[in-house]
């Protein structure tokens, strides 16, 4: 079901049948963004034969036939010849696709202003430098895709300073290839994507985000909603080279990112590493030094990100040192200071501003203080 798709004749179709052979004459489709005028012939018998000419505009919302989670929306200009039988139809011409647009499920991009050529070879359709847009970056795909029997797709996009939402909270400048090969039933995506710029929110704190985002299963890729999604498998590559810088109001660091994005379109499964070689973090007033980070995803099944953060603050006269490590959603903090301080007078320092013994001086004036617990860092 098409809501937005309806054909319809504008004149009485002609039909003559003369020595086996079905003929009809031209016949006039219109619908939105669709204009078709289709004739030709069928031998019917033992040797059955096509015969059959279209040309006109077609509407790319057909693109859905092949999957429902498939937006597209614009037209294209198409000249084809069908012959072969009824049981294996075969199909020559072209199509000339002009300011397309794709979109596919929840993906994080769009392709949009979609132009180039589709060569219909019999058995199979070919894509003639198909190039577009998104995200503010070129994109360019080519590949083949088979038309009879179990329809099996040879597809590659290329990127050029796409931005898309990636990761999770982040957008990212990519550059690289994909590939899909198989069938909807079942395939792959395969490729390698470099980050060359990283862009946060200024709101973003680190930190915080970090304690918050933990949760069991959550990962850096989205899951994509499709019926077909299941049956995708993804082996993508994902890294920065040279390293990547992020700076926000609050935040600015340099970070070595290497992934591989495994299992499905439905459920990808994030494996590999993100350093943290060198930043600064503003939090509750006190700018941190990052003397070391690390978040690391080894398990093969489901994303878990495990964190190995140290940062370092001067409050007074004291360096205050912060050691946090462990699975996002069980962070562990520990904490250490030059000269030595007892825990809660770090704790104090960092959260308030003032150690327990400036907290005691003021409570026996009269003058409590506010105290802290041990989770105050990730609060």
């Amino acid at each position: 079901e098409f809501p937005n798709l309806s054909w319809k004749n504008q004149s009485p179709v002609e039909l003559r049948y003369e020595g086996k052979t079905l003929t009809a004459g031209r016949i006039h489709l219109q619908g939105p963004s669709t204009d078709l005028e289709v004739e030709g012939s069928l031998r019917l018998g033992e040797q059955a034969a096509l015969s059959v000419t279209a040309q006109g505009t077609a509407d790319a919302t057909l693109l859905s036939l092949v999957d429902p989670a498939l937006q597209a929306s614009g037209s294209s200009q198409i000249t084809v010849r069908i012959t072969g039988t009824p049981s294996q139809p075969l199909v020559h011409g072209v199509i000339s696709v002009r300011n397309v647009s794709l979109g596919y499920s929840d993906l994080p991009f769009r392709l949009t202003d979609l132009a180039g050529e589709i060569a219909l070879e019999g058995e199979r359709a070919t894509l003639r430098s198909l190039k577009g847009s998104s995200g503010g970056g070129g994109v360019t795909v080519s590949g083949f895709a088979t038309l009879t029997g179990t329809h099996r797709f040879d597809v590659r996009m290329d990127l050029e300073n796409v931005r898309v939402q990636y990761p999770r909270d982040f957008t990212s400048v990519l550059g690289g290839s994909l590939r899909f090969i198989g069938t909807a039933d079942r395939g792959q995506i395969t490729g390698d994507l470099t980050i060359r710029q990283l862009f946060a929110s200024d709101q973003l704190n680190l930190i915080s985000h970090l304690g918050e985002s933990g949760g069991p299963g959550s990962g850096l890729t989205p899951g994509i909603s499709s019926p077909f999604a299941s049956n995708i498998r993804l082996n993508v590559q994902v890294s920065s080279s040279p390293a990547v810088r992020l700076e926000t109001r609050d935040l600015r660091l340099v970070a070595d990112v290497d992934l591989r994005i495994l299992g499905t379109l439905a459920n990808p499964v994030e494996v590999g590493s993100i350093r943290i070689l060198s930043g600064e973090a503003v939090f509750r007033g006190n700018r941190y030094t990052i003397n070391r980070g690390d978040i690391s995803m080894a398990n093969p099944f489901h994303t878990e990100r495990t964190l190995d953060l140290e940062v370092q603050t001067r409050v007074q006269r004291y360096d205050l040192m912060a050691e946090i490590s462990g699975p996002l959603d069980r962070l562990k903090v520990a904490y250490r200071s030059d000269p030595p301080l007892p825990t809660a007078d770090v704790l104090s320092l960092l959260a308030l501003g003032y150690s327990t013994q400036e907290q005691e001086m003021s409570t026996s004036a009269g003058q409590p203080l506010p105290t802290v617990g041990a989770s105050a860092l990730l609060s």
